[in-house]
């Protein structure tokens, strides 16, 4: 089964098949797979292949935004497992999944993301901040 594809900018954990070779050296030695685990953010996920970085500069645009890229084609994926997703609005109710709110505030799915004296904040709809 086709592990469905995550969207751009979520926090992920991916599990898959690396292709490796422990002598490299040995030519007659038949290449095994290893079960790999790259947790990052989601560049990009495209029919071919998911891009994976394990690092991003939140909150500061550059012309490189993002650092250790890992590229796995679909077909060595076993599992995507999101474990926060960054939503527009950052309102997180169509995951039920905790969120990221312009990348440095972990917020529940209740919660709706704003910006509170200059930062981002989490709070409840109801929280009188809001009015």
């Amino acid at each position: 089964m086709k592990p469905r594809r995550p969207r751009k900018g979520s926090l992920v954990l991916v599990r898959w098949d690396d292709a490796y070779q422990l002598d490299q050296a040995d030519h007659d030695v038949q290449p095994e797979t290893c079960l790999a685990e790259t947790v990052g953010w989601v560049v990009s996920s495209t029919r071919r292949g998911i891009l994976i970085a394990a690092e991003r500069f939140a909150g500061r645009r550059t012309v490189e935004p993002y650092r250790g890229l890992t590229r796995v084609p679909w077909g060595m994926v076993r599992a995507v497992v999101v474990i926060a997703a960054i939503l527009a609005g950052c309102d997180g109710s169509d995951t039920g999944l905790p969120h990221l709110c312009d990348g440095r505030a972990l917020c529940r799915s209740s919660e709706i993301c704003v910006e509170l004296d200059g930062a981002p904040a989490c709070l409840d709809p109801e929280d009188e901040r809001l009015k």
